[in-house]
């Protein structure tokens, strides 16, 4: 007599268990996971959200796009809050302004030639002194890598909640290529499709 008292299933039962459907419909969910991730297009490109309107920080953003750009990649500016500073026209068109709409544009930056250091700012001696820097060293300037994110298809757009809360409209920004007001939507949906996405 068997100590353990192992039972053994009956004979039918174990001729009933065919492999045979339970293998073909794991084939079938391998086969269909496969179509599912082929027809799913691979995340790519960078994404870049830009509030600050310091120059080192503006040029930073610049960079990373206009060298995404490039290296063939997809590259996409999203500007909100300060950030819309490096947009602004240094003389926009007339047009009339509540009080609060003209004590915010005495404070914010007239453009990116206005724009200052986060750091050795020194009142813009540190400032001017990084630009001469970066002429001797044949750095492209905020105003050169605006031009080369343009040339290089950069796509760019403006936080439209920014712009009102500044008191700005479109009419008071440069002329880039593209550029649009837009929702947070726009930048959360090109974010979510991008393999890099940066806050600056």
């Amino acid at each position: 007599m068997n100590a353990f008292n192992l039972r053994q299933p009956p004979a039918e039962s174990v001729a009933s268990e065919d492999p045979n459907p339970r293998l073909e419909a794991l084939e079938s969910s391998v086969a269909e996971l496969r179509r599912r991730v082929e027809a799913t297009p691979p995340t790519s490109g960078v994404a870049l959200l830009v509030s600050s309107a310091d120059l080192d920080r503006q040029m930073a953003a610049l960079m990373i796009a206009t060298g995404a750009a490039s290296m063939g990649v997809e590259a996409y500016v999203f500007f909100a809050f300060f950030g819309i500073a490096a947009l602004r026209r240094p003389a926009p068109p007339p047009r009339p302004r509540s009080p609060i709409d003209r004590v915010l544009g005495w404070f914010l930056p007239k453009g990116r030639n206005a724009l200052g250091l986060s750091h050795m700012h020194f009142g813009g001696l540190g400032t001017l002194m990084l630009q001469k820097r970066m002429r001797d060293h044949n750095v492209p300037d905020l105003n050169e890598l605006f031009a080369m994110a343009a040339e290089g298809g950069v796509r760019m757009s403006v936080c439209a909640t920014s712009l009102d809360l500044m008191g700005l409209q479109r009419g008071d920004l440069i002329d880039y290529p593209g550029l649009e007001a837009c929702g947070v939507g726009t930048f959360l949906s090109r974010g979510h499709d991008s393999r890099v996405t940066l806050f600056v």
